[in-house]
């Protein structure tokens, strides 16, 4: 999609975009209030949709995402420029008024298609004299939620809930869910905070998740409790057939040597950050069932799935959450993401250890990376900030609630920017400007490449941020990469903080998850 975008953008520059009169033509000039569209069978409401935008200096931006209106089956998008320099703007022929007269340009378009090309010339006066420019946007239709519901696609995480209800459901007294379980211990956790793992008499073993969700397996040939309470998903073993959509989940099956406990799948070949997981779907033994929020639920029941783990992305689309459990599907919430420490992400191996009767090999592999920490080689309190630029001209800068900018705290390096009181997430949206006042003189400036993908150079991040040569961390050649993939791998902590320490000592040597910016 991005490709034809940026194909339609490149024949319109070779073809020119000069006057004024080479690009209106004639047009309709359309007020504010005239603005409408149908929208199917949308549900009235406010919703939010995400966009890539192509064109222009790059100076100016749209903010993304973008307001969406749906009004008796009608719907508008409010595109907010980043200066007040633009007076209006014309698509499909059809000339649109700013429906503000004070602060950024804001106007209000109809949209006739999504996941397309679509060109919008905006003018504007900032220039000797006005002057249009085009512009090509594309609407993603996967990313349209509710209002106040938007997340960044930045890696794919959501607001994270209080600490403090964290908290207390780690420490919380348990109940066992039947009269007729005996209760022997409860597994000790390191740092891992939003699951609970309690065994009974016979191999009986509860699995206790954040979100409340609670789940009894009950072992292969043994009775189902008559007694349990109805709120508790009933597991089998052994678990087999399962759909998984948690990409990161799939690191803690490959630490245990379970993918082919797996039978389908949300990524396709290639795409998961397991060679195991790959070989096996070039083979057919895993098999591609639909993304999060559209699952192939056919193929799931033809081919008996028995159990889907899902990542918190299925928040946003609980109605497909809801589907599955209507269909007799039982269904679990992966919440390492929620982990306040970076090794609370790693230490959830031991969850699906305990699901899979793998406690010894889980352990294990908890424990080297739990080394691995323990022996960091400190670094010397450099300063440090991780961002990516937006496709909107925005900056995404991790805060320090963000389990890798804790990673840097332990790592001996001090994060540079601070949790403000307005966010309810891990990572905020800065201006430009304001991103140049912060890191101008960071000393180590790390580019998240999960959205970018890792094939950037310089000349796009210059155009992308024309102030990035005068970075402190660029000068003095202390720039480095996280490569793409690295959010797959939450079984590398220890491994990403040890390499973490080698480049705030500037030692590139043997580096996986970061590489240096070789101007």
């Amino acid at each position: 999609m991005r490709f034809f975008a940026v194909l339609i953008l490149s024949l319109m520059l070779l073809c020119g975009c000069g006057s004024k009169e080479d690009l209106t033509g004639d047009v309709t000039v359309i007020s504010p209030d005239d603005v409408s569209l149908e929208a199917g069978n949308s549900e009235d409401g406010s919703y939010t949709v995400a966009f890539d935008m192509e064109g222009g200096s790059g100076k100016a931006y749209v903010v993304s995402p973008a307001q969406l209106e749906i009004n008796e089956g009608k719907y508008t998008v409010r595109l907010e420029w980043s200066s007040s320099n633009y007076d209006y703007m014309i698509f499909d022929g059809v000339k649109y008024l700013p429906v503000n007269t004070e602060g950024p340009s804001v106007f209000e378009i109809p949209l006739d298609t999504l996941d397309e090309p679509l060109t919008m010339i905006a003018d504007t006066t900032a220039m000797s004299k006005p002057h249009e420019v085009e512009y090509v946007f594309v609407f993603d239709s996967e990313s349209i939620m509710p209002a106040g519901e938007y997340r960044s696609e930045e890696n794919k995480e959501e607001d994270l809930p209080a600490n403090e209800d964290i908290k207390a459901f780690s420490g919380a007294p348990h109940e066992a869910p039947c009269d007729g379980l005996k209760l022997i211990n409860e597994m000790e956790r390191k740092y891992a905070e939003c699951f609970r793992v309690f065994y009974y008499e016979g191999g009986y073993k509860e699995f206790c998740i954040v979100d409340g969700r609670r789940m009894l397996l009950v072992p292969e040939g043994a009775e189902v409790p008559e007694d349990i309470d109805e709120s508790v998903i009933v597991l089998k073993a052994p678990l087999n057939d399962i759909y998984l959509v948690s990409t990161a989940a799939m690191d803690y099956f490959d630490a245990i040597d379970e993918v082919e406990r797996l039978r389908f799948a949300s990524l396709k070949e290639g795409e998961w950050g397991s060679d195991k997981a790959n070989a096996a779907m070039q083979t057919g033994a895993l098999l591609y069932a639909g993304k999060y929020s559209a699952p192939d639920y056919e193929l799931l029941m033809n081919k008996g799935c028995r159990f889907v783990i899902e990542n918190t992305m299925i928040l946003h689309s609980p109605q497909v959450l809801e589907k599955l459990e209507s269909l007799g599907f039982a269904a679990m919430v992966d919440h390492s993401s929620y982990e306040e420490h970076p090794l609370g992400r790693t230490e959830w191996v031991r969850f699906y250890g305990a699901l899979f009767d793998k406690e010894e090999e889980a352990d294990k592999a908890f424990g080297y990376q739990l080394k691995e920490s323990e022996e960091l080689d400190i670094s010397d309190g450099k300063s440090v900030l991780i961002f990516y630029f937006t496709s909107s001209g925005l900056v995404s800068v991790k805060n320090d609630s963000e389990y890798l900018a804790k990673m840097v705290s332990l790592c001996g390096g001090e994060y540079g920017f601070r949790k403000s009181g307005k966010a309810t997430g891990t990572t905020e949206t800065l201006s430009q400007e304001a991103f140049f006042d912060i890191a101008s003189d960071t000393d180590i400036l790390i580019y998240n490449t999960t959205i970018a993908g890792d094939n950037i150079n310089e000349d796009e991040l210059v155009r992308q941020f024309p102030l990035f040569n005068d970075l402190k961390a660029v000068k003095d050649g202390r720039f480095y990469l996280m490569t793409a993939d690295s959010y797959k791998h939450p079984m590398a902590a220890g491994d990403m903080m040890r390499e973490m320490c080698s480049v705030f000592k500037d030692d590139t040597a043997g580096l996986t998850y970061f590489r240096k910016y070789e101007r």
